[in-house]
């Protein structure tokens, strides 16, 4: 029991960063969410450079990347969320119950 609710306390702690982002001056700084979408499309960027040297369309490329790791990013950070609501009513049957 105690196992579990570290793991939530951790868990709700790292959706709470991604969520809100650590930017003590978002004009300068990026959120983490921002900084995982831009590492995850750069990987997928760098992996296509057949793609961007073939039809000299890197900014497509790039565009498409950019798309895919937000969506990736976001589908994420929505099955934690969902996570956490379903363990906070699971939370509160067991504590009707009690």
């Amino acid at each position: 029991m105690r196992l579990f609710s570290i793991r939530l306390l951790s868990s709700i702690l790292l959706v709470s960063a991604l969520a809100t982002g650590c930017a003590s001056n978002p004009d300068q700084t990026l959120s983490i969410r921002d900084v995982a979408v831009r590492n995850m499309a750069m990987a997928c960027y760098q992996s296509r450079e057949g793609e961007r040297i073939l039809a000299d369309n890197a900014g497509r490329v790039w565009l498409s990347c950019q798309s895919w790791a937000s969506h990736r990013v976001d589908g994420r950070l929505s099955k934690v969320s969902e996570m956490f609501a379903r363990a906070d009513q699971n939370q509160n049957q067991k504590s009707l119950t009690d």
